[in-house]
């Protein structure tokens, strides 16, 4: 510690961190990082920055509400993620496909399509999502290694909601020059014709 500095005197404040709650200070070019318990906190001054921000801050407008589910309809989507996983709740094998929408409404907005894999009677369901997705396997086991096949297509999907849930469901592979968000309405390029 460098006595006299402002790092001293930050630390003073933090004393009872130093005395007794089993963490340990660092002050590093005008900031202090406290470690405690293995969670890191960074204490900083936006002094520095003030005028900047404030001007910004000023001058921002509140996004959109992205809460609650994506309403009912058909959505030109990507799939973003694919990965064979245990459910938070049971521990159960499920696989999990992470659609993002391309907009333009909704354009962000994830969509997740879930498949229990220790439940034969969706077989029939995952192995028809599958053979959409060009994925043909033998065997279960083989799943994990097929899904980075998968990343990068584009789908359609219909959303379905009942109460707290929605249903994802997978409708036909689109090409490039269809994309847009719910089915009819176009978009989802920019200006270089990319995706969002």
């Amino acid at each position: 510690m460098q006595e006299g500095s402002a790092c001293e005197a930050d630390q003073a404040l933090r004393g009872s961190v130093e005395s007794g709650e089993q963490g340990e200070v660092a002050c590093l070019a005008g900031w202090v990082e406290i470690e405690k318990e293995g969670a890191r906190m960074t204490d900083f001054t936006m002094d520095e920055w003030a005028d900047e921000f404030n001007t910004a801050w000023g001058q921002a407008e509140p996004a959109e509400s992205t809460g609650g589910p994506v309403p009912d309809g058909q959505y030109n989507t990507v799939i973003d993620r694919a990965l064979v996983k245990q459910s938070k709740r049971s521990n159960r094998p499920m696989l999990e496909i992470t659609l993002k929408i391309l907009g333009p409404t909704h354009a962000k907005r994830l969509l997740w399509l879930t498949h229990m894999l220790d439940r034969e009677q969706g077989y029939p369901y995952l192995k028809a999502d599958l053979e959409l997705l060009g994925v043909n396997i033998a065997t279960l086991t083989e799943l994990p290694d097929r899904l980075e096949d998968v990343i990068g297509l584009r789908v359609k999907v219909t959303v379905k909601n009942k109460g707290e849930f929605s249903n994802i469901y997978l409708n036909e592979l689109i090409e490039a020059v269809d994309l847009g968000g719910p089915a009819g309405e176009g978009g989802g390029v920019d200006e270089d014709g990319l995706p969002f």
